[in-house]
């Protein structure tokens, strides 16, 4: 994974396991508060 940023690896993992951002972010974050993470803007 040399190369990718957090957000990438982030990603991947999510959409590996089937996960919606909104499942992930609940009671974390805002789901664009993720989005931003996942598209390397944060």
């Amino acid at each position: 994974m040399k190369g990718y940023h957090i957000g990438f690896c982030i990603r991947r993992k999510r959409e590996e396991q089937g996960v919606s951002q909104s499942q992930l972010c609940y009671g974390i974050c805002d789901r664009t508060t993720l989005s931003r993470i996942e598209c390397g803007k944060s």
